[in-house]
């Protein structure tokens, strides 16, 4: 039997249209099988960090994150710069080129300003020999020379591995910088974890991620990463159940 599933498309992590990333949102899911034979699409319910609980109350998205963990500093810099097509001068020289994850890992890479970080142009040549087999191949290169008010950091995130050549909003890499932020000591006062990210200004889709969390001393107790919103469309969507 055929049913028929309503859905939106919204931009999240965003206030302008065709900023942010695109989202398909069921009004009403219950039913709707994960991949329908012949069909190429996949229908996702929930990304490589397990389930994840999503509000959506227009005009905007939370996302409830688990618990952040921080790994590995990769040594060799050099070869992490020229994965993304710059010298080793680009990279911020006190700051680690450091793994972390909120399930999802990301190997966070901070640059030295907006121009060095708009200069990237990722090698996947490279990254097939330095981080394809690793524990962290995502790349989440960041600069504290951000332009947008109030935002800590502007981002740019690779995930060749996932088919993703760029992303240009990506939450489950803000809780890891967020966690980042809290162990280099970057938080500008102590207090609420309050954290504004940019992202997607290279791709023409300008996003905005905001971090939210508790926290005991260095200790991360729970994140939320949120974001405006904007409705630009809707549809259906007819599956066999």
């Amino acid at each position: 039997m055929l049913k028929t599933f309503a859905f939106r498309l919204v931009d999240v992590f965003t206030s302008v249209p065709f900023g942010g990333n695109p989202l398909a949102v069921f009004l009403d899911a219950r039913g709707l099988p994960e991949r329908q034979e012949g069909e190429r699409q996949r229908v996702v319910f929930e990304n490589d960090a397990g389930a994840i609980s999503v509000t959506l109350i227009a005009p905007m998205l939370t996302m409830q994150q688990p618990r952040p963990t921080l790994g590995a500093v990769l040594q060799d810099r050099d070869a992490v710069a020229a994965m993304l097509g710059l010298d080793a001068t680009a990279l911020v020289p006190e700051l680690p080129v450091q793994a972390a994850s909120c399930g999802v890992p990301y190997l966070l890479v901070p640059v030295v300003s907006r121009e060095a970080l708009a200069r990237i142009r990722f090698r996947l040549d490279i990254w097939e020999r330095v981080l394809r087999r690793s524990p962290h191949p995502q790349v989440y290169a960041f600069t504290l020379d951000s332009s947008e008010g109030g935002a800590h950091a502007r981002c740019r995130m690779f995930a060749p591995g996932m088919g993703v050549q760029e992303d240009p909003a990506t939450a489950t890499a803000a809780g890891p910088l967020a966690a980042y932020f809290v162990d280099q000591g970057l938080l500008p006062t102590p207090g609420p974890l309050e954290l504004k990210f940019e992202q997607g200004i290279e791709m023409g889709r300008p996003s905005s991620l905001h971090v939210l969390g508790e926290q005991n001393g260095q200790e991360i107790l729970s994140l939320r990463v949120g974001g405006q919103c904007v409705a630009v469309g809707q549809g259906i969507i007819q599956a066999e159940v």
